[in-house]
């Protein structure tokens, strides 16, 4: 037989507490008296003003709305509503009743929930990054309710606003989709901005059958934050609250072409993906060609690839953004026009018989950098894996990663190492293939680490680069090799680290539960 709500907490009795005052005592009677109502209309069980111990919030509204003062002292909270988000891997779920909705940290508690389940909650009310959050929670299963209505309204952008936490219902266009293990990471585009959905037991769907369709999305609104400044808009669902509306074009690189110059005179961008056809007319960067069509020049968000070469005839498919004021084709796939040349190689006879710093490895093509060019570099290790025989190394110019490090002479951040090898194309970027290493100097001071956004990040321009971030951790897992792996939110991107010597210790103490800001420093790797 299920217990009731009201058979699962007791609330002490009530004290009393003398509120010292110049006015006369019947009128500090009645100020009591006051103060007593005030607490019942925001939403507070019985209680006197004495400490957690005495005072129980029962509202989702009074628990968001708790002063600082009054949420320094850890009340008691106990509310009845429906869970719309769980998450055992993240350690959080989202519970909403009729005043609003909180966020809930799992702290470790075996609790076995879903989406849906209408619960008591009782637990303690704890200051947290995007707000008041429940700690300590302990759940009883009730009868089932209906689940509550998803709101719909302007989200999108940097912040959820009035939506915060709430259950809420949200139209967009698929721009990306990438699946990471049971989890899916779209980015929708919507009339009011960005917004980035995880989607949690997607199971074997797979990504690509979401891009560029119109989604309807059900889930929880949740700010994403860097450095406490919000920064995008994520909800939190799961695959079957996923509802495709249409589809575009099936297959996009068999739709006629369109020319550049309509694109960056319409009045607007389509909302699906368009193919343009052109030449490449400039060497191609890390992350970007400028394709001319005959028409006019589009700048091209695309990722490496190695042929990809200045004066290649190609074929784009991307949808049409705005980057400062100017049209340009983002989350963008290439191939070569069918029947053409790859367009031109780089002139070797400049070439240098030996590479002296990072930058200039790096500046090679991938066809160059596979002539196996001598390499000698004075530089700094800034990440040594010896489990994984991961090193990393950085000079006045740049980092890179050198590969074939067996782990002799004994390595640490900081050392002074000089290297000689050659170099290689690399997966990502150029890389230096080892011949030989020697420490130069040990224990000396890292360098100061560049500030990156998380839109760099992810164009693989600080591939290998000693960077710092600054986001949410969203997950910690002590894998079975002696490393840390952590999930961040970084603006609006997730992205995953890895630390082989930080102790677990030391992890959980800086991160007690999921959602704590955190600064983090190393090499990148995209």
């Amino acid at each position: 037989m299920r217990r009731t709500a009201q058979d699962q907490v007791r609330t002490p009795a009530p004290r009393l507490v003398r509120i010292r005052s110049t006015a006369a005592a019947s009128r500090g009677r009645w100020r009591y008296v006051c103060l007593v109502a005030i607490l019942v209309a925001a939403g507070c069980g019985r209680a006197g003003i004495g400490g957690s111990d005495t005072t129980v919030i029962r509202t989702a509204k009074a628990v968001n709305e708790l002063r600082p003062d009054w949420l320094a002292r850890n009340p008691a909270v106990q509310l009845t509503g429906v869970v719309t988000f769980y998450d055992a891997q993240e350690s959080l779920f989202y519970l909403q009743d009729a005043t609003g909705a909180v966020a809930v940290a799992r702290d470790g508690a075996d609790l076995r929930m879903g989406y849906g389940q209408h619960v008591q909650l009782t637990g303690i009310a704890t200051p947290g990054p995007n707000g008041t959050v429940v700690t300590r929670p302990a759940v009883v299963v009730l009868d089932p309710v209906s689940p509550p209505r998803a709101s719909r309204g302007p989200i999108g952008g940097d912040a959820c606003g009035a939506f915060e936490r709430t259950y809420v219902d949200v139209q967009g266009v698929a721009r990306s989709a990438v699946a990471q293990g049971s989890r899916l990471l779209l980015e929708l585009a919507t009339p009011n901005g960005p917004v980035d959905v995880l989607a949690r037991d997607a199971g074997l769907r797979h990504a690509d059958l979401f891009l560029d369709t119109v989604l309807r999305v059900r889930g929880v609104c949740s700010t994403l934050r860097d450095e406490g400044r919000p920064s995008g808009v994520q909800l939190l669902t799961e695959a079957r609250q996923l509802e495709i509306l249409s589809r575009g074009p099936e297959h996009p690189f068999s739709q006629p072409a369109v020319a550049v110059e309509s694109i960056l005179n319409a009045a607007s961008p389509p909302p699906h993906r368009v193919r343009v056809r052109g030449r490449i007319i400039e060497p191609p960067s890390a992350d970007e060609i400028v394709v001319h069509d005959g028409t006019a020049a589009l700048r091209v968000r695309t990722a490496r690839t190695p042929w990809i070469r200045h004066n290649a005839d190609v074929d784009a498919v991307g949808f049409v953004d705005a980057d400062g004021g100017a049209r340009i084709l983002s989350h963008a796939t290439v191939q070569l026009v069918e029947g053409t040349a790859p367009g031109q190689a780089e002139p070797t006879d400049s070439l240098p018989a030996r590479l002296t710093t990072v930058d200039a490895v790096r500046r090679l093509t991938p066809e160059q950098a596979g002539r196996g060019i001598p390499v000698a570099l004075t530089a700094q290790v800034t990440h040594w894996d010896a489990t994984w025989n991961l090193l990393f190394v950085q000079d006045a110019t740049a980092g890179i990663f050198v590969a074939g490090f067996g782990g002799t002479p004994r390595l640490a951040p900081g050392d002074v190492v000089a290297v000689s090898g050659v170099s290689n194309p690399g997966d990502f970027a150029p890389v230096v293939a080892l011949q030989e290493l020697r420490v130069v100097r040990a224990g000396a001071a890292l360098p100061v680490p560049r500030r990156a956004s998380s839109d760099e990040l992810l164009t693989g321009q600080y591939d290998g680069q000693w960077v710092e971030i600054g986001g949410v951790i969203r997950a910690l897992n002590r894998g079975n090799v002696g490393h840390l792996f952590f999930d961040i939110v970084v603006g609006g991107s997730r992205m995953q680290g890895r630390s082989p010597t930080c102790s677990w210790a030391a992890a959980s103490a800086s991160a007690a539960w999921p959602g704590a800001s955190s600064t983090s420093s190393g090499s990148s790797r995209a």
